[in-house]
């Protein structure tokens, strides 16, 4: 029966034998709990639950001899209340989890999994979503609207394993991105393209280890730490498509793999090798009519690894001294 609510707490035990607890429509419940060990199966379907409660609103803690089955389903957390809540989802596999509630959302237990789209939607308060610094495989992510929101990353390793628009800030109005030494890694490694639209805010560590191609979108985002091109079997190929700033760029493998500038602008804002292709096995570097300029102001050395490729315009304007190794190619220097 579509939009069932329960106000208070939908508890899945189970007993000696299995519980299968299986929704069929639309939901509104306060809070969903499933710690125990005992042999049990929650069954999602194309359900959309909504969970209205504040704390722990989803449970996991304990989730041996628990079945999770996701299908299509998506699970909303909208309560606007100024207190925070829980999703603890005891490292199994869902599809969409929505946070557009206020307050923080903290998502907790390591690899918890979205096959589908973890969306920041935020509210007329402000809508934090924290990962608790554990390693998470997200399908996708969404956080494009102007609502007020904040995304906490921490030490997390973000996973990102879905195609097409992998990481969609289009619109990063009121959107603020806590900045800590958290890494997002875009790795399906199918044959179709891949985008990552940073809606001009600042990141820390991006790592494409996919096939395809990633773009990067939204002119000046930032990566304050490092950029990384990795490839897998099959050919990943990072292209950027504006101005960026990036701490550090790394391409130091022997994977099939191809870097196209296009026409944009990297500034590298850190030190030590800003740029590393110390081994440039099976890369590809299209410079086309890009620019990439070495800024840090800091008193520290800066090097450039060049790899023997072609590139069309760089320019050191930052301090100490920068070291370019590699017999490369520059249109202007």
């Amino acid at each position: 029966a579509a939009d069932t609510i329960a106000t208070g707490i939908v508890t899945l035990t189970g007993n000696g034998g299995t519980g299968t607890l299986i929704t069929n429509g639309n939901f509104s419940w306060g809070l969903f709990n499933s710690s125990n060990a005992n042999l049990r199966v929650l069954t999602l379907g194309a359900s959309i639950i909504t969970l209205t409660g504040q704390g722990a609103v989803w449970d996991m803690t304990t989730a041996t001899n628990l079945t999770v089955t996701a299908s299509t389903s998506t699970i909303n957390i909208t309560n606007a209340a100024a207190a925070a809540k829980t999703f603890n989802g005891g490292a199994k596999v869902f599809n969409n989890i929505n946070f557009s509630g206020a307050n923080t959302l903290t998502i907790t237990a390591a690899d918890t999994l979205s096959t589908g789209t973890v969306t920041l939607t935020g509210n007329a308060g402000t809508g934090t979503l924290a990962t608790n610094s554990a390693n998470y495989s997200w399908g996708l992510f969404n956080s494009n609207n102007a609502n007020n929101r904040v995304l906490t990353l921490g030490t997390s390793t973000i996973t990102l394993t879905g195609v097409g628009a992998v990481w969609d800030v289009t619109d990063g109005t009121n959107l603020t991105v806590t900045d800590a030494a958290y890494t997002i890694k875009v790795s399906n490694a199918t044959a179709v393209a891949k985008s990552f639209t940073g809606g001009s805010k600042a990141y820390r560590n991006i790592t494409f280890d996919g096939a395809n191609t990633l773009t990067m979108t939204a002119a000046d985002t930032t990566i304050t730490g490092v950029v990384t091109l990795t490839g897998n079997a099959g050919t990943g190929t990072l292209v950027t498509n504006g101005n960026f700033s990036w701490g550090l760029f790394n391409s130091n493998n022997a994977n099939n793999r191809v870097l196209t500038l296009g026409t944009s602008v990297i500034s590298l804002i850190g030190f030590g090798n800003v740029w590393d292709l110390t081994t440039v096995t099976n890369l590809t570097v299209t410079a086309n009519t890009s620019t990439i300029n070495i800024t840090n102001a800091a008193a520290s050395a800066k090097g450039f690894i060049g790899g023997g490729k072609t590139y069309n315009n760089l320019t050191f304007s930052g301090d100490n001294t920068l070291t370019i190794s590699g017999i490369n190619t520059f249109n202007n220097l």
